[in-house]
């Protein structure tokens, strides 16, 4: 009796440290800097799967370089950004990343030319998963949270995200003082009538 209640207790504790997320989630957090867009991404481990799928001949690879050149062309036709000029940004590159404290989880920067995001289009792994969910963030604050999945593949972002805050207030205080400028203009009038 003793026995089992050891392994019990053994397997409980041991099926908390090997937690992995879930094998159907992606997070993204999305970041324009100047003239480009970063993504810092964490995949689970079966993004190997994908790209698979997306490129059976990833089973004989040899090198890493094959890996490499197969997952930047699997970035480019699952993951397209696109300014508010509709003009789709160019993937430049991608950085490994190290593991935020999942053992089984990608991580990676990727990198896209350009700025001005409006619309994001995010099939990245609905090769293998028909419920894959792909969860973004936007800005390293993480408040922002939007999903993509098979149904609904693609964002739009709102131009506000696009501004930033300093940009926006700027036309805000700028819109009250047109507001209020022509509040004056009125009452002046107004007072110059009466006195006619």
């Amino acid at each position: 009796m003793k026995i089992q209640f050891i392994w019990i207790l053994i397997m409980s504790i041991s099926s908390v440290w090997t937690y992995a997320h879930d094998v159907n989630k992606a997070y993204f957090t999305i970041l324009e800097k100047d003239d480009k867009v970063e993504i810092q991404t964490e995949f689970p481990w079966t993004l190997r799967e994908a790209l698979i799928d997306f490129e059976p001949k990833l089973l004989e690879a040899k090198s890493s370089s094959e890996f490499k050149a197969v997952f930047k062309n699997y970035i480019q036709e699952n993951l397209i950004l696109v300014d508010r000029f509709n003009r789709k940004l160019p993937f430049l590159d991608f950085k490994e990343l190290p593991a935020n404290g999942h053992g089984h989880s990608n991580n990676y920067l990727l990198i896209f030319e350009g700025n001005n995001l409006a619309k994001l289009e995010n099939r990245i792994m609905f090769n293998i998963y028909e419920n894959q969910q792909n969860i973004h963030f936007f800005g390293s604050d993480k408040k922002q949270e939007r999903f993509t999945n098979l149904k609904s593949p693609v964002l739009k972002i709102a131009f506000i995200f696009n501004l930033g805050y300093f940009s926006f207030i700027l036309i805000l205080i700028g819109f009250f003082i047109f507001i209020l400028k022509k509040k004056i203009f009125s009452i002046k009038q107004k007072t110059e009538r009466e006195n006619n």
